[in-house]
């Protein structure tokens, strides 16, 4: 919410700056855009996690209006990666806090074949089901706009290999689905059963099927597959600053490679 409130602010003073009838109001934009990334940068970054918590709570022990982060690791991080919030920051502070983020992103706590876990491997057994929006889930959408992010931050092949991810997970399903189970090895479960009666190897208690045919997972493989008919998948590193390039170039070399698979055999 706060990345999202700071884009339409900036935003909004970009496209009325331009009036000199509405440069007051310009100013009054950037003006709340800088304090809301200021907060987000003290009061939501976890110096010990290296990481950006999702939400702040009130100090309910002390009985304050104190408000304390909520240390669970969650994939929201990811998605601030696609926002204006890091743009005028110092190439010493962008690297601060993007770098951190997209290590923790490609480590075995989110990776999986499907995409990017919404919550981190720590927490899969912090409940006795397999939550909407936990460690046992990966969403397409939420993926999706990670690579977005990590596309505007100029990591386009990291972008590719969860773009990859989304695609051959649907495929592979045969369907648009809203999430997918994964399987704490981080493989994908593609096909499954809601009845009760049948023979398995294998029960997931969880608290929500997946929809089929849900729009956002159309829509993000909608635009993969255009944006790639267009040729404008690839990018190239020469203007990236050398720790991007480095950090690029590392995690690939540490995960295992999803190349986009055309047949079913390779699916």
């Amino acid at each position: 919410i706060q990345t999202l409130s700071y884009d339409a602010l900036t935003n909004a003073a970009e496209l009325i700056e331009q009036d000199e009838k509405y440069t007051y109001l310009a100013e009054t934009y950037y003006l709340q855009a800088n304090k809301i990334q200021r907060g987000v940068f003290n009061s939501m970054w976890n110096p010990d996690e290296q990481y950006f918590v999702s939400c702040l709570e009130q100090d309910r022990a002390k009985k304050s209006d104190k408000m304390l982060p909520v240390s669970i690791t969650e994939s929201t991080a990811g998605r601030m990666l696609n926002s204006k919030i890091f743009d005028n920051l110092p190439e010493e502070d962008k690297k601060k806090y993007i770098e951190p983020v997209i290590k923790k992103l490609f480590s075995d706590k989110f990776l999986t074949d499907a995409g990017i876990r919404t919550r981190s491997r720590d927490y899969k057994y912090s409940l006795n089901f397999t939550d909407y929006h936990g460690s046992e889930v990966s969403w397409p959408m939420d993926t999706y706009k990670i690579a977005c992010g990590l596309r505007k931050q100029g990591f386009s092949k990291l972008a590719e290999e969860l773009e990859n991810r989304i695609m051959n997970t649907v495929n592979l399903a045969g369907k648009y689905l809203e999430f997918f189970f994964v399987r704490d090895d981080g493989s994908a479960v593609v096909n499954y059963d809601t009845k009760k009666d049948i023979e398995t190897t294998e029960i997931m208690v969880a608290q929500f099927a997946p929809e089929e045919d849900q729009g956002w997972t159309i829509s993000a493989c909608h635009y993969i597959e255009t944006v790639r008919k267009q040729g404008q998948i690839s990018e190239t590193q020469g203007n990236q600053p050398e720790w991007k390039i480095s950090l690029q170039n590392s995690i690939l070399s540490s995960i295992e490679h999803a190349p986009l698979c055309k047949t079913v055999e390779e699916l």
